[in-house]
């Protein structure tokens, strides 16, 4: 029997998949999983870019299966933890100014300011934010 990997959605929003396997589709609700197969997760990478982009997330025991797709989890800021997006956001203001401009995708950018809101971050830090999410309200 083939091993099911762990498909996760990070996200605040639901995200629909369909497969071969699973032609009607399968809504994966924000912050929960799907169990997909290898070949379903080939197919979904071939049509789609949600993998790609960092949308779904494969639990680490399959990240050979990333690695073989050409998506490197470790590598792609858009895989980024909020664990990891609180150390970000913890360090020095040169350093966030960095990490920040290499990040692009919207579905990231909301998962940072999620985290921001929760952190009590100095001025300079939020005016960083600001300056690259000018549409997000960082000040109640």
């Amino acid at each position: 029997m083939e091993d099911k990997i762990v498909l996760r959605n990070p996200q605040k929003f639901d995200i629909g998949i369909i497969t071969l396997e699973k032609p009607l589709g399968v809504n994966i609700r924000a912050g929960s999983f799907a169990l997909v197969n290898e070949s379903e997760l080939n197919y979904l990478a071939s049509t789609c870019d949600l993998l790609q982009k960092g949308m779904l997330l494969v639990d680490d025991k399959h990240k050979e299966q990333m690695l073989e797709l050409g998506i490197n989890p470790d590598e792609d800021v858009n895989f980024v933890t909020n664990e990891e997006i609180q150390k970000k956001l913890s360090g020095t203001g040169k350093k966030l100014r960095e990490w920040l401009a290499g990040i692009e995708e919207g579905h990231t950018l909301d998962r940072i300011y999620d985290v921001a809101k929760g952190m009590n971050l100095n001025v300079d830090k939020v005016k960083i934010l600001k300056e690259k999410m000018p549409d997000k309200e960082f000040l109640d």
